[in-house]
Parts: C-alpha cells; sequence; structure tokens
C-alpha cells in the first residue's frame, strides 16, 4: 500500500499496538533515510533524520513500500472529523463532493463542490467550524455510494469482534 505524507496510520510494533500515528515523507532522504512512521510509543533512533514529526516523539523508519520487519498491520486509520487532513473530500447531504484545502484548529477550508464548478477542487468556496459542517449534513463518506462487498464484510466481522490485526478470528 502506498501512503502520502501526513496520512494518520494505525499498526502494531514489536507486538505493541498502535493506534495513534503518521507517516512523514522527506522531499529528500536525510541520513539515508526518507519514510518515517511518527507515533509515541515505540522508539527506532532515527528522529534526527525524519524532517516533520506531527508533534510526535518516536519514530519508525520505513523502507520504499512502506514496510518494517518490527512494524506490521500499517493501515490507514479510518477517517473521522478530528483527523480530516488537506486533500481529504467531504460530501453534502446530496452526495457533491469537495475537497479539503486546509485546516486550521476546528476550521475546515473547503473547495466548491465538485457539481457546481469546473476548478471545484482549487477555488476556496467556504471556511467552516467542523461542527457547522455536520450540522449543515457533511459527512467523510458519500451518503449516495454504496460500500463495497470487502467493506461490508470487514465491517460486520469487526463489529463482531472477529477480525483482529486484519485476520479472521475463527
Amino acid at each position: 500500500m502506498q501512503f502520502r505524507h501526513g496520512d494518520r496510520v494505525t499498526c502494531t510494533i514489536n507486538g505493541k499496538e498502535v493506534t495513534d500515528a503518521r507517516i512523514s515523507i522527506n522531499k529528500k532522504e536525510k541520513g539515508g533515510y526518507k519514510r518515517f512512521l511518527c507515533q509515541n510509543v515505540d522508539d527506532g533512533g532515527y528522529s534526527k533524520y525524519c524532517n516533520e514529526m506531527f508533534g510526535y516523539t518516536k519514530t519508525r523508519v520505513l523502507h520504499e513500500y512502506f514496510t518494517n520487519g518490527e512494524v506490521s498491520n500499517l493501515r490507514l486509520a479510518e477517517k473521522s472529523w478530528e483527523t480530516l487532513k488537506e486533500g481529504d473530500l467531504i460530501f453534502d447531504k446530496d452526495g457533491d463532493e469537495a475537497k479539503v484545502l486546509g485546516v486550521v484548529g476546528k476550521i475546515v477550508f473547503r473547495s466548491c463542490r465538485k457539481a457546481k464548478s469546473n476548478n471545484w477542487d482549487t477555488i476556496v468556496c467556504g471556511y467552516n467550524h467542523i461542527e457547522e459542517l455536520k450540522r449543515a449534513g457533511w459527512t467523510l463518506t458519500n451518503p449516495k455510494e454504496e460500500p463495497s462487498d470487502e467493506e461490508k464484510a470487514i465491517k460486520l466481522l469487526t463489529e463482531r469482534g472477529r477480525l483482529k490485526d486484519g485476520k479472521v478470528i475463527v
């Protein structure tokens, strides 16, 4: 799986569950390292090479394909209003999407709705407090989009406690 700079992720490091972490990618290699897993659980000793740690205190180096022998089950964290970041899509109550152009505290700068503008993803059409967006019916998932069969199965297994670390529990 490929990750972007700033992606919020969860994983396991040396058997310890990590539920709050972010991917940091240096634009240029520093000390021979470019990709990092920033978190507060387990330090691999490479923090001095990481250009942006997002307020975390510990890092683990990740290899080209975001792998590391001590890091397992690395996956994107579930989206939430608290983890909203630049580049995420949000949807109005009719399913029209807008792009998050920036987040400052709890204020979201959003683009125009895709259905209403040719340059929908570059023009700031509004800025709102997160609670205001929620009250107006904005969501993080398209209300018109049906989840895939795989997403439905994962959700069902998770709800029933039958999925752990990406593996089905029999």
